[in-house]
């Protein structure tokens, strides 16, 4: 029936493109004009009556064709579905356990989560869903591994909150949006003071006494009163001077007014998000929030609670990131009540999730080159790894992700040969192309400039590998806090450096800072904390203070016992290198005296 009416249709629509004369009379033509049109008015009375009929037809046929369950099915189904259930608890996230903690015990160094984006993508390539994060929290050991996914919780806590403001701004009226989201965050990570009087904030980046050493460990900025605080103390006074804090308009709307802590848009909007953003409650809400979400007992906000252990920027990323929200790039006091404004708020950014298509030849080939290098086949590995490098600039482009690993492989090959200039221009080109794509404050990002940094020490350009790791160990700072075993590998990378470029004063100042992140995350007896204390003891012998080197040497030599054991050969070389450093400091005491003994003057 609906092919006899679509024949039927198209005949018409040919006939009515048909020319007609010119001469025809008028009368013929209205009476035409009057035929097509009745025509037109049957087929779409026909074609409306038609297809609900088929519709339910074909409905009913699909009804008719699905069987009811049967009891036994239903139980195999269960039994599937608890079989995934034991499998996701007893396999699955024990092991995302041990791949989150493998830095502190030094099995995979540099495997560990850095912020955000690497810890969801950590989750998922193992199969785990985000919302068992309080469940790995609760098993995971090592105190740098709950604060990121403490952190995590946050954010994703603070992302709703901050969905429903947006969508009560789009209802109510756009021009709001920034001086809400600027509220918001204000009542998040702005100043706060406790019952007792204390100030939370500054209690948990540092009191004011200890300023300076929160701001090495916390990475939060201490410093005198910003223009933030004197626009506070001016509001405070204008308050008391004014008589009417508020002034209605005719239409019931009430003016911006200024208070001390927040802004209040139109009644409207202020009444509903109101709710929402709460000063003194909010980050109680958000302790609530993730015990109900995540079932994991965050601890109290006030002085021993998230912010000793969190660092302010890194959370406040992570919540951008998440939500979609760009700021101004400056310097924010967050030991001020008020230090977001509507300002601040540059734009929102749609998140988008997209599947990039693979290109299949140019991945064969690069897994062979890979291959390849591990060999130690270094011309056949250069020949597939620039092939797949072409193919991946003829079908994605230059810009693309897996151009990045070619490049980082291909300044791997160069450097094995000796090609050192080749290496880092390879390396140069991966850490262009990883900035443009994925950001300047990415973990890859970072990792890329610590390798160039070493590269370029290698081509005996200090100056430049300074610099290098001194970024590397600026953006791990901002993604996780400076508390983390890739922020104190990136320190004693950088200390070393300056130790062989001559600088050894600044190179004990920045091995020590990353003895002490060690010392916190990865443990005394790991191997990151022996490898700080092996290039202490490095500088201190080239200075002569045998003491200090060989107390040093010490530590390197338990923490290679307790990992490896007495009868390893780097712990018996640690053995050997303190008996070294004894017998050197012994000869020097000698040769001191005797320049003393022959030096001295007998007046008698």
């Amino acid at each position: 029936m609906i092919i006899i009416i679509m024949i039927m249709m198209t005949r018409e629509r040919i006939h009515t493109t048909q020319p007609q004369p010119q001469a025809q009379p008028l009368i013929t033509t209205t009476r035409a004009a009057c035929q097509k049109k009745k025509k037109r008015t049957i087929m779409l009375m026909i074609t409306t009556m038609m297809i609900p009929c088929l519709l339910s037809h074909c409905c009913g046929q699909h009804n008719k064709a699905v069987p009811v369950d049967s009891k036994e099915q239903l139980e195999k189904d269960e039994a599937n579905i608890m079989k995934v259930k034991h499998f996701l608890e007893n396999s699955a996230i024990p092991r995302l356990v041990s791949v989150l903690s493998a830095t502190s015990s030094d099995v995979d160094p540099g495997a560990s989560p850095i912020e955000t984006l690497s810890i969801t993508e950590r989750f998922h390539a193992e199969g785990v869903n985000m919302r068992y994060l309080g469940r790995v929290a609760n098993l995971a050991e090592p105190e740098f591994v709950k604060q990121l996914l403490l952190q995590e919780m946050i954010a994703r806590v603070c992302k709703h909150k901050l969905r429903e403001i947006m969508s009560t701004c789009l209802i109510h009226g756009e021009e709001f949006m920034a001086s809400s989201i600027a509220q918001y965050l204000n009542a998040v990570f702005g100043f706060r003071e406790t019952e007792d009087g204390e100030n939370a904030t500054s209690t948990a980046n540092g009191t004011a006494s200890q300023s300076s050493q929160a701001a090495s460990t916390n990475n939060d900025v201490q410093s005198p009163p910003s223009p933030q605080q004197d626009q506070a103390k001016k509001k405070k006074r204008n308050k008391k001077k004014s008589k009417d804090s508020s002034k209605d308009v005719g239409n019931g709307v009430v003016e911006a007014v200024e208070e001390e802590d927040t802004v209040i848009v139109g009644s409207c909007t202020s009444t509903l998000i109101a709710d929402i953003i709460k000063s003194d409650e909010c980050l109680d809400v958000i302790t609530e929030e993730v015990k109900t979400r995540f079932n994991y007992d965050a601890p109290d906000w006030r002085p021993t609670g998230w912010f000793p252990k969190l660092s302010k920027l890194a959370t406040l990323r992570a919540v951008c990131l998440k939500v979609g929200i760009r700021i101004l790039a400056r310097q924010y006091f967050f030991n001020s009540p008020t230090p977001f404004t509507e300002g601040d708020i540059v734009e929102l950014v749609p998140k988008v999730h997209q599947v990039t298509p693979r290109c299949t030849d140019a991945q064969e080939l690069l897994q062979t080159g890979i291959k390849n290098l591990s060999e130690f086949d270094f011309e056949l590995a250069f020949h597939n790894l620039q092939n797949a490098l072409a193919f991946y600039h003829q079908v994605q482009g230059p810009l693309a992700l897996p151009c990045i690993t070619c490049l980082c492989n291909l300044s791997n090959v160069t450097y094995v040969v000796g090609d050192l200039e080749s290496a880092v221009l390879f390396q140069h080109k991966a850490l262009a192309v990883a900035r443009r794509i994925l950001g300047h404050d990415h973990p890859t990002t970072s990792q890329l400039h610590q390798l160039l940094g070493l590269l370029c020490h290698q081509y005996n350009n200090s100056p430049a590998a300074v610099k290098h790791l001194q970024r590397c160990y600026y953006l791990n700072s901002v993604m996780s806090g400076v508390d983390h075993p890739d922020a104190a590998v990136a320190l004693a990378n950088l200390g070393m450096v300056q130790q062989e470029s001559g600088c050894t004063t600044d190179a004990i100042d920045n091995l020590k800072q990353a003895l002490d992140i060690s010392g916190r995350t990865a443990g005394t007896h790991s191997l990151q904390y022996g490898g700080c204390c092996y290039a202490l003891s490095i500088a201190y012998s080239h200075m002569h203070n045998f003491k200090e080197a060989i107390m040093y040497q010490k530590q390197v030599y338990e923490a290679h016992h307790a990992v490896y054991g007495a009868e390893n050969m780097l712990t018996q070389e640690a053995d050997r290198r303190l008996t070294l450093l004894v017998n050197s400091a012994v000869t020097a005491k000698k040769a001191q005296k005797a320049v003393l003994k022959k030096g001295r003057i007998n007046f008698k």
